[in-house]
């Protein structure tokens, strides 16, 4: 969230830059542009910000003294920064899950012991992902019975631990013997992930 945030204010500084440039015929429609790019780029602070009326003369250089304008241009002013309250806002609602169980015993399972528990699942999910996979025969099978289910479902289950084995094992030796194997990136590990899954 904060590599993805900071990259959208950098890319909003940088749209903030450019108003500098931009000349309006009014200053009516200037505060309008203004308030509009405040709604679009919520993730920027606009600090300071002013319309300032530009004279126009009809020839171009530096006029005289007495010269009098022909018309005026309007162009908006202001300093930019990123937007730490919209960052702390965002963080109260994404930065956040709910993890609920039915054991209501605290002193039984403490709430860091449960994430804890919770985070070790997504290896336990890694493995079972394949099962979905449309190339995975299992979509193909018809088991009649509960009992041909049941089977199946032992069989495949029993296949996921010896491949976590292997798994752990490889892992083992590779940080033992302080060799490496390339991931999907190319990039030298010794914790290579899971076939089918990207790191």
């Amino acid at each position: 969230m904060k590599k993805n945030y900071l990259k959208a204010s950098e890319k909003s500084l940088k749209a903030f830059e450019k108003i500098d440039h931009q000349k309006f015929s009014c200053e009516a429609d200037a505060r309008k542009y203004l308030q509009e790019f405040v709604k679009k780029h919520p993730n920027i602070s606009i600090q300071n910000a002013s319309i300032q009326a530009v004279a126009q003369y009809e020839k171009q250089g530096r006029p005289p003294k007495d010269a009098q304008p022909t018309h005026y241009i309007y162009q908006i002013q202001g300093d930019c920064a990123s937007n730490v309250e919209d960052f702390e806002r965002l963080a109260q609602s994404k930065g956040k899950f709910i993890i609920a169980t039915n054991n209501l015993d605290k002193n039984k399972t403490p709430d860091d012991q449960l994430l804890t528990k919770y985070k070790s699942l997504s290896k336990v999910e890694r493995g079972f992902r394949f099962l979905k996979d449309p190339q995975f025969i299992a979509s193909s099978f018809f088991v009649k019975k509960p009992e041909r289910v049941e089977a199946l479902l032992f069989i495949m289950t029993l296949c996921l631990s010896v491949y976590a084995g292997i798994e752990y094992q490889i892992r083992q030796e590779l940080i033992k013997q302080q060799e490496t194997l390339p991931n999907q990136l190319k990039k030298q590990v010794q914790t290579p992930p899971p076939a089918g899954c990207s790191q």
